[in-house]
């Protein structure tokens, strides 16, 4: 009832100081528009954007605050699909390309592996082929380990670079879902998103990459030595790592649904109420304040969307590449198990289905945090637009 009180005077004074301003609502709105825009601290997200656009510039055009505000007026553009399938197949096939001579590697020692192996049955040389074939595994191995540490690098950065746009992101979306009078949305989504958004980082960074890079190794040593068997514990530590993904994945965004729905039905009543005792209870200046909220709302509706827009297309691009760069990984590897099996080396095909299974983990957990940020900026643009419908 507090909250509800004072969600009532805060913006009644918005509008108290907003109309005077406010002369005619059709050239109001882009006045309006641009004040808002000018008032935000914009710094943190330009400096990401520039990053971001010279990461892609040979593959898409640049994205920036302007040209998306521009697009929601009809004067700006920004990455199409079919800019953005374009440039995402450009860069897969340059890196599958990069990746040649991993395969090259791959299938080098797949022949060897198979030529020792036709020798230890033709001249019965067990200890020799078995010791030539252990020094084999071993380099592939070390192949996986090279893998394994530029694929949780790369996702480690990810994380890294998804948590500072959302930290640079958050201080513009929350104050203007606020201005569209879903105050107590804002209130609800502030300090939730700020231990959310490092929480996701932690538990992935420190947890679930870990313990899937852990498990693939013990794999890998379960097949190079036939004596030791650590499968079970290998599937176990993946198990967990995937497990605790999912587990919070879940509940982190069953929460944001439920305070986000909450908070628009809290915010469009409460809106609705400030409309209305502005207009019956205040004689002389209730129909300016009654086109002030809607010349207010509106344009804080335009930028809030725009730039919920821009953070929905920056988080995608962020893991875009980073993703495709692994898939390219992925391939080599799929492939290289699929060329060696013909040659009869099928333990070295086995270790390469392990190391591009693992690879896949590392692309799923780091494609996991990129959703669940997108899904969380969703959810708040969605609790901003139901606040302003339901007033």
């Amino acid at each position: 009832m507090r909250r509800f009180g004072l969600a009532m005077i805060l913006l009644c004074v918005l509008l108290l100081v907003a109309s005077p301003a406010l002369a005619t609502e059709s050239t109001a709105v882009p006045e309006m528009l641009a004040e808002q825009l000018a008032a935000l601290d914009t710094a943190g997200v330009e400096a990401f954007l520039a990053e971001l656009n010279r990461t892609g510039a040979d593959y898409l055009p640049p994205l920036t605050l302007q040209s998306v505000v521009g697009f929601f007026r009809g004067q700006g553009e920004i990455p199409g699909i079919r800019e953005i399938i374009n440039g995402s197949c450009q860069y897969l096939f340059r890196e599958v390309l990069g990746s040649a001579h991993l395969l090259g590697k791959i299938l080098i020692l797949a022949v060897v592996a198979a030529v020792l192996g036709k020798l230890q049955e033709a001249f019965g040389g067990e200890n020799t082929a078995r010791l030539a074939l252990v020094v084999i595994y071993l380099v592939l191995v070390a192949l996986a380990l090279t893998s394994f540490s530029v694929a949780v690098a790369t996702a480690s950065a990810v994380v890294d670079s998804l948590v500072t746009f959302m930290v640079a992101l958050l201080p513009l979306l929350i104050p203007l879902v606020a201005a569209t009078g879903a105050v107590v949305t804002a209130g609800l989504f502030s300090p939730l998103m700020i231990f959310a958004t490092q929480a996701t980082g932690m538990v992935v960074k420190e947890f679930v990459l870990p313990l899937i890079f852990c498990g693939a190794i013990l794999e890998l040593v379960s097949r190079v030595w036939e004596g030791v068997s650590v499968s079970s514990l290998a599937a176990l530590l993946r198990q967990a790592g995937l497990t605790l993904l999912g587990f919070f994945f879940s509940v982190f965004l069953g929460v944001m649904a439920v305070q986000g729905a909450a908070g628009a039905i809290a915010d469009g009543v409460t809106v609705r109420t400030a409309k209305f005792l502005s207009g019956t209870f205040i004689p002389v200046v209730g129909g300016m304040f009654a086109d002030a909220v809607e010349v207010v709302i509106g344009s804080a509706l335009i930028l809030k969307n725009a730039v919920g827009l821009l953070g929905v297309l920056a988080i995608f691009l962020t893991i875009l590449f980073p993703l495709l760069k692994l898939l390219a990984v992925v391939l080599v590897y799929r492939v290289g198990a699929a060329l060696v099996q013909p040659l009869g080396a099928a333990a070295v095909g086995d270790c390469l289905q392990v190391i591009a299974n693992t690879l896949t983990l590392f692309l799923v957990a780091t494609a996991a945090v990129g959703l669940m940020f997108l899904i969380t900026v969703t959810v708040i643009i969605g609790a901003g637009n139901v606040a302003v419908m339901l007033r």
